[in-house]
């Protein structure tokens, strides 16, 4: 395990121990101040490694590394995999090549093609219907759900593209504006006929 840092302007070694969770550091040598956000994986012990065998005469070789000892054939494609070229889908064991074909099809289980962006999906409730001005009315239904979304997903909201809170906040604010709007109408018309 890498238990130094090197610092970026005199590239001395710097103890990860240094970097403290919002904290500055400073270089022993160059005396420069050096700002570092450890990866929580940094102080793990690495696992171990796939062991790489060198084919010999009379073994099979892996079909992309032809000096490689195969360990296990494709599940789709029945290509001899070496250990680093084998990849784990679910249960199964792909090469690339057919991991990048699976990917093309939309009804292969066990990818992920897609993420739900539940931020957008909440503020879309809440502005859509209240935008349009035919489907205004849908608000009393629209504004309530998108509050829901955005309390539920708050915390839940994953993805690889990254994703703030803003719009979650935006339709917080957006729906209880509505759902506001809407109870002081209702009361109004109860208190009118009365």
């Amino acid at each position: 395990m890498a238990a130094n840092l090197n610092c970026p302007h005199c590239s001395s070694a710097l103890p990860a121990a240094l970097f403290l969770r919002g904290r500055l550091a400073q270089c022993s040598i160059c005396r420069s101040r050096v700002e570092a956000y450890i990866f929580p994986e940094f102080h793990r012990e690495p696992s171990s490694f796939p062991a790489i065998h060198l084919a010999q005469d009379h073994e099979a070789v892996c079909y992309f590394h032809s000096r490689y000892r195969a360990a296990i054939p494709c599940d789709h494609c029945g290509r001899f995999l070496c250990e680093i070229c084998a990849i784990p889908v679910g249960n199964r064991q792909l090469c690339a090549e057919c991991l990048a074909q699976l990917r093309k099809q939309r009804d292969e289980s066990g990818l992920v093609h897609y993420a739900a962006l539940f931020d957008n999906v909440a503020l879309f409730l809440v502005t859509a219907p209240f935008v349009t001005v035919i489907f205004w009315i849908f608000t009393i239904l629209s504004a309530p759900a998108s509050l829901f979304l955005s309390f539920y997903y708050w915390s839940r909201q994953w993805s690889l593209a990254p994703r703030s809170r803003f719009r979650f906040g935006i339709a917080i604010l957006f729906s209880i504006l509505l759902i506001a709007i809407w109870a002081f109408g209702i009361y109004q018309i109860f208190n009118h006929r009365r």
